[in-house]
């Protein structure tokens, strides 16, 4: 719980000593955007923001003013009041345990936040922050403040979306027919005898893909529906989303359903409250795509002369592992599909407050945020060996 007094009811931008940058809802709210977090890139000067993983819902890195602290380094954000820390609450210990790089171990702290409910986006980049939250502001802090219902008739909109993701540029590497005529000098260099499969590499087909195997047209839609208005003195504003992401690699997709409910009225002259409330569950499934022995490296280093699956079904060549020698890679396809993660995640933010109008100017605000996370997480790797897949 939380009460101070203000000397004013709202202070203006001009009066705050401190660099502060301000987005408004009509700049990202037609933009693709999974996590508010993704929605300041290039938004406000001094923002750093570094997308640590390809993987949709994967950790989002913001930096206002670079590297500040040693413990940590992203800002505080508040969201209607209520703090949210982006150095908690959002590592995975079965993300983790699947291997790869730092970025895969974490999702974005914001993926629950739907972005069309965001009305504006205020950034305190210095001193500001820490005048006002203390050491929590020291690298800096995002304000978000969401939508509230407006005067006037009552208001019901539905918003959607559909759209699709795909690798814009593939790595350009040997089809069959040329790594047969490969392998055929190396054989002859070193004085071997040339093996029957690459003696005519003419008569060859174009051989596996791999990245035509492993990447895909990913499908994305946002479907939105809100109701807001304003009547006797109360202000509503309630919406419902639900959002889907495929990724372009085999098996990693991202989905959330959240549920918004901001209601505030005038009790008394003297008295208004009030309520902030945003419940959402997303799900997030992740393949091992962002080191030496994930997904995108073995696919660049697999022999086409090599097919997906054998006529009896089974995968070829080494389904786990980095293979049984250095110069031999893993099958990608099979390596998505024995070894993922997914993880479950239920969200609450959100306040209750009670204003108090003293005398004019001067008001007493009492007020209880809470921010609960749940998570349920699942880990399919039949290679487990020291918490690590490989």
């Amino acid at each position: 719980m939380k009460s101070w007094l203000l000397a004013t009811e709202l202070q203006k931008e001009k009066d705050v000593n401190g660099a502060i940058s301000s987005i408004k809802a009509s700049e990202i709210q037609d933009k693709p955007f999974i996590s508010i977090d993704q929605a300041l890139v290039g938004k406000a000067a001094g923002v750093n923001v570094t997308q640590n993983s390809g993987t949709p819902g994967g950790g989002i890195s913001v930096q206002i003013r670079g590297i500040t602290s040693i413990n940590g380094n992203e800002p505080l954000y508040v969201i209607d009041g209520t703090p949210v820390f982006a150095d908690k609450n959002n590592d995975s210990f079965a993300f983790s345990a699947l291997g790869g790089g730092n970025g895969q171990t974490k999702n974005s702290a914001l993926s629950g936040l739907n972005i069309s409910d965001i009305e504006t986006i205020d950034i305190l980049k210095d001193a500001s922050s820490t005048a006002i939250y203390g050491a929590n502001g020291a690298n800096g802090v995002v304000l978000i403040t969401t939508k509230k219902g407006k005067k006037g008739k009552s208001a019901f909109t539905y918003e959607t979306y559909l759209g699709t993701q795909q690798v814009a540029n593939s790595v350009d590497v040997l089809n069959l027919p040329q790594y047969a005529a490969y392998q055929t000098k190396i054989f002859k260099l070193n004085g071997e005898p040339v093996p029957y499969q690459y003696q005519k590499p003419n008569l060859l087909g174009n051989g596996t893909n791999w990245q035509d195997e492993l990447f895909r047209t990913a499908t994305m839609y946002n479907h939105q529906i809100s109701f807001s208005g304003e009547k006797d003195g109360t202000r509503y504003y309630t919406s419902l989303n639900y959002f889907d992401q495929e990724g372009i690699v085999m098996n990693s997709d991202f989905n959330r359903m959240s549920m918004r409910l901001n209601v505030d009225s005038n009790v008394k002259s003297w008295l208004k409250i009030g309520n902030n409330m945003s419940i959402s569950r997303s799900s997030q499934q992740v393949v091992r795509n962002d080191d030496r022995g994930g997904l995108v490296m073995n696919t660049l280093r697999q022999s086409p002369e090599l097919p997906v699956r054998y006529a009896d079904g089974s995968y070829a060549g080494p389904t786990s592992g980095l293979g049984s020698s250095a110069n031999e890679a893993t099958n990608p396809i099979a390596l998505s599909e024995y070894n993922n993660a997914k993880a479950d995640r239920y969200k609450i933010n959100g306040n209750v407050f009670a204003d108090f109008t003293l005398t004019k100017g001067l008001v007493f605000r009492t007020e209880l945020g809470y921010d609960l996370n749940f998570a349920k997480e699942r880990l399919f790797c039949p290679c487990l060996h020291f918490r690590k897949c490989i």
